[in-house]
């Protein structure tokens, strides 16, 4: 999804940034690392995919904050589980 995001962001303005949550897992092939909120599962792998924004969880407005004519997605766990099993808020998933 990571590469369909972008190849379309590309196709409609060069958008490329992903909002992605903090304390989140999504792998460990290098963008899916890049995509994860949790420095520790970096470490050892940088330089990092670049494109990658991190926001908290559960926060729409940090997402508003974030959102820019860049980005191209939102990545994000219904219940993020990297950083505890924590459901996200149903207002936050709409």
């Amino acid at each position: 999804m990571i590469k369909f995001a972008r190849r379309w962001g590309w196709k409609n303005g060069g958008r490329n940034e992903i909002i992605c949550m903090n304390d989140s897992f999504h792998g460990r092939t290098l963008a899916t690392l890049g995509a994860t909120g949790r420095a520790k599962y970096r470490e050892g792998f940088e330089p990092n995919v670049n494109g990658f924004v991190h926001v908290d969880y559960n926060s729409i407005d940090a997402i508003a904050a974030a959102y820019n004519e860049n980005t191209v997605a939102i990545m994000m766990e219904p219940v993020l589980g990297g950083g505890g099993v924590i459901p996200a808020d149903p207002e936050f998933l709409k």
